[in-house]
């Protein structure tokens, strides 16, 4: 199993996560993606205008997904002959 992060941009003011990007890369095990997700959290608050964050109690708040690679995904069907 590998496993996928999700970030979320949150309003602790409102409760609502408006805005949401999945990292491009799998990781091996939980320890990984947490520790990243961490990690990258800190990095996009960074990036952000401090009076922004302030004024919306912006927080990140991220998920990491288990999926299964293994899954077979059948090939597409031919077309008609014409």
């Amino acid at each position: 199993m590998k496993f996928v992060l999700t970030l979320y941009l949150c309003s602790i003011i409102t409760g609502q996560c408006n805005s949401h990007f999945t990292v491009g890369f799998e990781f091996d095990d939980h320890y990984e993606c947490a520790t990243t997700g961490y990690e990258l959290a800190a990095r996009t608050i960074e990036k952000i205008d401090r009076n922004t964050v302030n004024e919306g109690r912006l927080a990140v708040k991220f998920y990491c997904q288990e999926v299964d690679l293994n899954i077979i995904i059948p090939p597409k069907k031919p077309g008609k002959p014409t």
